[in-house]
This record gives C-alpha cells, structure tokens and sequence, in this order.
C-alpha cells in the first residue's frame, strides 16, 4: 500500500512537472510571438509571423487565402476561390473551424491534383466584441442566442438574425454584410495537431489580428477616393512616380490614359448632383473590371480618371482605351441615361516624358484633342500644341487689347 502511494506521488509530480514545463514554454512561445508582432502593422506582416509559428509546430504552409476586400473571393496571389462555390476553404472560413479537404468539389480536385491529399484549411479570425444577436440586436428572436461562436444560422441549420433563410447563397451573403462577421481569411496546411495550433492562434491572437485589419482599412481610406472606390489623386501621383521609376530602370514601357464624361455639368443640372454622384461611381467601378489588376485606376479630379498601364506601349494602350470607350457608350447608366468619354493617351518611352507628371501632360493635351469633337480616343504627338502655352498667348493677347 506504502509503495502504491510512493508510486502515485511520484507519477503526480511528474505530471504535474511535466504541465508546469509545458505551460512555460508555451509563456516563452507567447513572448516570442508576442514580440516578433510589435513592429508587425498590417495583416499581411501579421500573417507572415503566424505562417512561420505555423510551421514551428509542425505544420507545412502552402499559402494563406484572404478575403479580398473588394470582390466575393478568398486570394492567394494569383489563386482565387469564390466565396460562393461549395469548399473546403469556404467551408472553413464560414464556420471559423479547420476542414480537411475531401477533393469532392471542383477547386478541392484541382488543389489535390496539384498538392496532394494531405490538406487542411485552418481560418482566422477577428476578436469578438460582442456576441452576435446582441451586435445585430435580435434579442430573443435569436434561436441560438446561448450557444453561438460562429454564425447563429450554421449553429441552428435554418436561422439568422431570427429569420428564417433557406437559401445557401443567402445565408452567406448576409454573414459577409454583418457587423458581427470575424473571419479574415484562411491558411492552406499539411501536417497533424491541425487543433491545437488553430486554437492556440485564435485564442491568443485574434486582437492582435483585429488591430491588423484596422490599420488596412485606415490605409485604405487614406489613400481611396470615397465616393468612386478607386484611388484617389494623392495616390495617383505617388503610384505612378513609382512605377515610372521602375520604368525607367528597366526599360519597359509605361502609358498613361486620362479621360472625362463628355457634357457632365449639363447632365448634373438636368439630373442633380446625387445622380451624378452615381454615374461617377458606376462609371469607375465598370473601368476597373475592365482593366488587369495590375493596372491602376484614379480619380484625378472631377469627372476626370486616369488608368496607368503597366508593361504596356502606346498602341495597345489606345487599344485598351478604345475598349473602355466602346463598352461605356453602350452602357445604360442611372436614370436610364447613355453616356460617352473622351479619352487621352501618352506612353514612355516613346512621348518622351522625363517625369511621371510630364506623362500626365501630356496624356492632358491628348484628351483635350478628343474633346474637340468628343466620345473618341487620342494618342498624344509632339505637334498637338501646349495648353499652357496657348492659354498664355490668350491672357497676352487680352492684356494688348486693353
């Protein structure tokens, strides 16, 4: 009986030995983490000192998909999976639970054929403030009111905000409008303990993850234009100095297209500002689905917008534009209303611009060709005369008549 208690007080301690040591390395694994995501501001830094965490505990990391901020997709550099096609990536991301892929689905098939079988999606997601029903204010109506960590309807199987939703789709769209809603994105692993290593992240993470995505949405405010969603002219002009630079040192080419709503005051006196406040934002979001994601559109000022093309010379440039002229003439916009543009083009090398903001210049002189007779695309040439130039040839003609 003595030895029986010896042996039992000796098995005791070493447990108790063993989940001391256990919790002071995870203490030590915390203060690592914690200080290697001081100086860590946006999301994608913050994912980059998780991935590699990720991988010290055994796991291999084959990518990171984030929701994208703009579009219904999860993004991975190139790869994409719409939000709204059956998954295991979906899946994980809705229910904020790891999911092993079963390759029964069409993106599952083609990630096994390409990866192999061994993979989970482990999510992340935000710090919760508040539970759902009380953020959205369901009260009672909320069925899963006690009992709810992800969405109340995946919980109940047929409810959200106490309504009654049959429809998938539905479902989905309303967890993505909500205020409540915490996933960011989801990490492609392989390897086992997938449990422990997506608890440990999310119970002891998810503020630093929340502050993360602030901060790019602070980033994103500052440098979009409000009312159209696409960059604004501050970041037009730091954009495109960059990627002339770059331009420069590698000796690709770069063009620039500026182009306006032909007769926009007449339509906003006929219609009223709040339309053409409309128009402008229907008319900047139908360019950019136009566009490559690498090209980048602005508005410049007004009912004014440039695009920058990147790698692309003059003539496909015009070619590009000529599109986007086409496609908006045939556009029904906002009180069923038809409208055109008038379209600007200059390119380096060959305009020989010096500077991103003689390329602008020169893109300027070429669109106010186009205004001459409207709804048409001009590329620039040295012999269009200087607008700066003959405006001040008029103010020296004026002060003579005097």
């Amino acid at each position: 009986m003595i030895v029986l208690f010896i042996i039992a007080s000796v098995l005791i301690n070493i447990i108790l030995y063993l989940l001391s040591s256990q919790r002071a390395k995870d203490l030590i694994n915390l203060e690592r983490l914690y200080s290697s995501l001081a100086g860590a501001t946006g999301i994608d830094n913050v994912i980059a000192v998780l991935s590699r965490e990720i991988e010290r505990n055994g796991l291999k990391v084959l990518g990171f998909y984030k929701r994208n901020r703009d579009s219904e997709v999860l993004v991975n550099g190139e790869e994409k999976i719409p939000l709204f096609k059956k998954g295991s990536a979906v899946k994980a991301f809705f229910t904020m639970e790891p999911c092993k892929m079963g390759g029964y689905h069409e993106i599952d098939r083609e990630l096994v054929s390409k990866l192999g079988n061994d993979i989970v999606f482990i999510p992340i997601h935000m710090k919760r403030e508040a539970p759902c029903w009380q953020i959205n204010d369901c009260g009672k109506k909320c069925v899963a009111k006690d009992r709810v960590d992800g969405p109340c309807w995946i919980v109940t199987g047929k409810s959200y905000q106490g309504n009654e939703l049959k429809d998938h789709d539905t479902k989905l769209r309303k967890c993505l409008e909500c205020k409540a809603f915490l996933p960011i994105g989801v990490f492609m692993v392989q390897g086992k303990r997938i449990t422990r290593i997506h608890n440990f992240i999310n119970r002891h993470f998810s503020a630093a993850l929340k502050n993360s995505v602030l901060f790019d949405e602070v980033c994103h405010d500052a440098r979009t234009d409000r009312l159209t969603g696409v960059l604004n002219r501050r970041s037009l002009d730091d954009s495109l100095a960059s990627n002339f630079k770059l331009a420069e040192r590698h000796k690709y080419a770069l063009s620039l297209v500026m182009f306006d709503i032909d007769h926009f005051k007449k339509f906003n006196d006929e219609y009223g500002h709040q339309c053409g406040d409309m128009i402008l934002h229907e008319l900047a979001q139908l360019v950019r689905k136009m566009v490559r994601e690498t090209d980048v559109v602005a508005r410049y000022g007004g009912e004014e917008f440039c695009i920058t093309f990147k790698g692309t010379d003059k003539v496909s440039a015009t070619g590009a534009a000529e599109k986007i002229r086409a496609r908006v003439e045939k556009t029904v916009f906002p009180t069923n209303k038809r409208l055109t543009i008038s379209m600007g083009v200059s390119s380096f090398p060959e305009d020989n611009a010096e500077a991103s903001g003689q390329l602008i210049k020169k893109a300027d002189i070429a669109l106010y060709q186009s205004k001459t007779t409207r709804n048409r695309v001009t590329a620039y040439r040295p012999e269009f005369p200087d607008m700066d130039k003959e405006k001040e040839g008029k103010k020296k003609k004026a002060v003579a008549a005097k």
